[in-house]
């Protein structure tokens, strides 16, 4: 049973989009706050969990029913997600969510571009890190 983290707020694009989805589904924060609450404990089996081909199960889509369209997981909310597994318990950012109403799936296309904005996020967080961490060093 991997566990994990959930960094809800290392990707702009998910922050984005699930701003978004707000306006339309009001009832959307308890609906993530449960599924993500069941992902944490094991992100490889919970809510549907199926891994991106190509991506080597570092990448996941997990199904999140929905409060507000009165329908399960099968016609909720997909999240795409990276997991990172260098450390334990692993770490996975959500990268991009949708509503199956309105979007029946997302493209390889999307998906990578995705994982890029996510990817240039961490490592400019990383960079910045490093330039605190140098600057203590010098004091």
């Amino acid at each position: 049973m991997p566990r994990c983290e959930i960094d809800l707020d290392a990707c702009p694009l998910f922050a984005r989009l699930l701003k978004k989805l707000q306006k339309k589904y009001r009832r959307i924060n308890a609906d993530l706050e449960d599924v993500f609450a069941e992902i944490e404990k094991d992100y490889e089996t919970a809510a549907g969990a199926d891994p991106i081909p190509g991506w080597e199960r570092t990448v996941w889509k997990h199904r999140c029913g929905s409060r507000d369209m009165k329908v399960g997981r099968s016609g909720g909310f997909r999240i795409i997600s990276v997991v990172h597994t260098d450390r334990e318990p692993h770490v996975l950012y959500p990268i991009l969510i949708y509503a199956k109403a309105d979007t029946a799936n997302v493209s390889a296309i999307e998906i990578a571009e995705a994982v890029k904005v996510l990817e240039r996020e961490l490592d400019a967080l990383k960079r910045g890190l490093d330039a605190d961490t140098d600057s203590e060093v010098q004091e």
